[in-house]
């Protein structure tokens, strides 16, 4: 559960704040992508710490009253104090990055993000599952790569029909301060849909309302 938290927990709080960066998206990962794919994100634990998140954090709450800031660092750094420790058998197997792939699902109905860790061999792949099997963690091993997710989202990715999605591959973006964290948003295509019906219902209902909106 700390793990997925940690994914998502960070996707949020970039959503706040990006720059444009480049980023390759790898073949393994690319599988998942498909055209209900809203996010693709890229976390690389050789600058991941908990205090380059907790650093990260208070800068972005700068402007937040002292004490709910100090409230705020104290519950992250007890809440990240594993996060060290846990990495350490990963970057010492070379296993330094890991992608993860949300669609509305995730932000509609709580879905967790389907996070993809790429491995190279059997060595790297036992140190991810020994380490998602402590933290009781829901995930699969598949060619290349092991997936973190619920169990629904688990069987969900068994039957992706993967897209190309330019959009996402190019301008994977990375937060201000945060070098270890990366993501790419784009509306899909549902979701414009979606988004141009309940634009033109409101504007029926409203005559007043702008319809180009």
């Amino acid at each position: 559960m700390r793990v997925r938290l940690l994914v998502l927990g960070v996707a949020v709080m970039l959503l706040i704040a990006a720059r444009p960066a480049a980023a390759d998206i790898p073949e393994v990962v690319k599988r998942y992508i498909d055209d209900t794919t809203l996010i693709v994100g890229r976390m690389d634990v050789t600058e991941l710490s908990a205090d380059a998140i907790v650093t990260f954090v208070n800068d972005l709450m700068r402007e937040a009253p002292e004490a709910e800031r100090e409230r705020l660092m104290g519950r992250m750094r007890e809440g990240f104090a594993f996060l060290d420790e846990q990495l350490a058998p990963l970057r010492e197997r070379g296993v330094l990055t890991s992608w993860f792939v949300m669609g509305a699902d995730s932000f509609i109905q709580g879905e967790p993000a389907l996070t993809i860790v790429p491995v190279e061999n059997d060595e790297q792949a036992q140190a991810v599952v020994d380490l998602l099997q402590r933290e009781r963690e829901s995930h699969r091993r598949v060619d290349g790569a092991v997936l973190i997710g619920s169990r629904n989202g688990l069987r969900a990715a068994q039957g992706v029909q993967p897209v190309d999605r330019p959009a996402l591959a190019a301008p994977i973006r990375v937060g201000r301060g945060a070098p270890a964290f990366q993501l790419a948003f784009e509306p899909t295509p549902f979701v414009r849909l979606a988004a141009q019906f309940g634009a033109r219902e409101l504007a029926a209902q409203v005559p007043q309302f702008p319809a180009a909106a």
